[in-house]
């Protein structure tokens, strides 16, 4: 085996009192797959982070030959040759191919930019790398899967050393995910050193030369990935351990609502059930289909198949017409459901005005009681009706989005996809006692999106475990572990 050309050495990193990375090595060769694995929350994005010069490292070094890459800025670790691809592109939509892999580095005759040459250079770095990318095309056009390629084509044009590829494949499908997994082994053929976090791990047993295994910010496996099974792999990282225990047997109440053969984008078929008070829990690795799911059942897309609300059939693709039934949704994002310069009672009360009227005028003193018997049940924190939405955490936040749908009366659905993205530990508790709750004394029938095996566990009663976009499995959460569940995502496609 080559010598390392990239050594990570005791690298440490906190946030306020939290540590999480605590003395990582990783030792990363040109020319070689490095696939670098853990749960959510092991440390894998402070590492990159570290790495890109995104943040400086509070311990340890970060060394490319006799350069030390901590602290440098990202511009001068990707001058050295270290490139890092994340989830979220940096590509600008309206230009062409060409323009966004010369951006900032244009091809110029005189003063002017050559988009000719541009063109013609592009054209021949993707026949080099064998991705058939026409470099002409405005990049908003391309598919999720050219873009990456795009990505990786502005890495390439830079000279780049070593390459870090954050989840690539998590919103591909089978064909761009070969064709990614080809590309990646002509660039280690050419001698370029690949870091490749995925939670797939057939796609790490076919490309990877070497794997690291991150949890709880520590290393607790690392070798050749030839020495290994995917049945290892698993048990390094989500051990086995006790069943859930906060997650105890509930009394369900009759079926509220049914998905019976859900198609939507490429998506399923998925079919599950949730009972009065039931929460279920759709649980996947990102590309899994879970937000599809969720929006097609809140009529936010179109959809085949059927859904039942109480036996009745819910029309496909209507918003409107779902939440007049009874079923809400709360997104992801919550800047897609919160109106920052408005207060906080303003954000609650948004679609309930008319119904808090009386004969067309506004009862500000009873608009203020369901603000303040709201924000108590949320535990809202300030519970202060005046403050603007941006002011409040972004826990508190969430909260404002899901007591919008507790106003006026309890919703019959409530779907939520990954409700505690973005929020801190105690916001999470906060939010999980808050869904218990209204599963428990109100009947709320609760579906609920997550990433993480540990959410799933510690506030499901049922977790419907997906996988790009088929169902894996249907696991009643007091029986199940961390690594039943990502047992059931890996099933497809990998030998033990």
């Amino acid at each position: 085996m080559s010598q390392p050309g990239l050594e990570l050495r005791g690298l440490k990193h906190a946030y306020g009192r939290s540590p999480v990375l605590r003395g990582v090595d990783l030792d990363v060769h040109r020319g070689r797959v490095h696939a670098l694995l853990g749960p959510n929350g092991a440390g894998k994005s402070t590492l990159i982070s570290c790495l890109s010069g995104v943040l400086r490292p509070q311990a340890g070094s970060i060394r490319l030959g006799a350069v030390d890459l901590a602290g440098r800025s990202p511009a001068a670790v990707r001058h050295l040759g270290v490139s890092v691809i994340y989830q979220s592109f940096s590509l600008v939509d309206g230009l062409s191919v060409a323009d966004n892999i010369f951006l900032g580095d244009e091809l110029r005759r005189g003063p002017f930019v050559s988009r000719r040459r541009q063109a013609i250079a592009a054209a021949a770095l993707f026949e080099e790398l064998g991705a058939p990318v026409n470099p002409g095309r405005p990049v908003g056009s391309l598919s999720v899967g050219e873009q990456q390629m795009v990505e990786i084509a502005k890495a390439v044009h830079g000279q780049v050393k070593f390459l870090v590829l954050d989840e690539p494949t998590a919103a591909l499908g089978k064909s761009e995910t070969d064709a990614l997994l080809a590309l990646v082994r002509r660039l280690t053929d050419a001698g370029v050193g690949v870091v490749y976090i995925s939670h797939h791990l057939d796609e790490v047993m076919q490309i990877g030369d070497d794997v690291t295994v991150l949890r709880d910010g520590v290393v607790v496996d690392s070798g050749q990935v030839s020495g290994y099974t995917a049945t290892r792999l698993l048990s390094a990282i989500a051990p086995s351990a006790p069943a859930a225990t906060s997650s105890s047997v509930v009394d369900v109440g009759a079926e509220r609502l049914r998905v019976d053969s859900l198609e939507v984008d490429g998506v399923g078929p998925i079919s599950f059930s949730v009972g009065i008070g039931e929460v279920v829990a759709l649980f996947g690795l990102l590309g899994s289909g879970r937000t599809e799911v969720l929006e097609a059942v809140a009529g936010a897309r179109r959809r085949t198949g059927t859904v039942t609300l109480g036996g009745e059939a819910v029309a496909p693709g209507s918003v409107a017409s779902c939440v007049r039934r009874g079923i809400c949704f709360v997104p992801a994002d919550r800047r897609h459901g919160i109106f920052e310069a408005l207060s906080a009672q303003q954000n609650l009360l948004a679609p309930h005005h008319r119904s808090l009227a009386r004969w067309g005028l506004r009862q500000i003193g009873r608009e203020r009681q369901c603000f303040d018997t709201v924000a108590g049940q949320l535990a809202l924190e300030p519970p202060d009706a005046e403050k603007p939405a941006w002011a409040f955490s972004g826990g508190n936040q969430k909260k404002l989005v899901v007591g919008r749908w507790l106003v006026t009366s309890r919703p019959q659905v409530l779907l939520l996809d990954e409700p505690t993205q973005g929020i801190d530990v105690g916001a999470r508790r906060a939010l999980h006692r808050t869904l218990r709750h209204l599963a428990a004394e109100d009947g709320v029938a609760t579906v609920f999106s997550t990433s993480e095996p540990a959410e799933a566990l510690a506030v499901a009663d049922r977790i419907v475990v997906l996988y790009r976009g088929g169902q894996a499995a249907d696991l009643r959460a007091h029986a199940a572990t961390e690594t039943d569940l990502l047992a059931a995502v890996h099933r497809h496609g990998v030998a033990a």
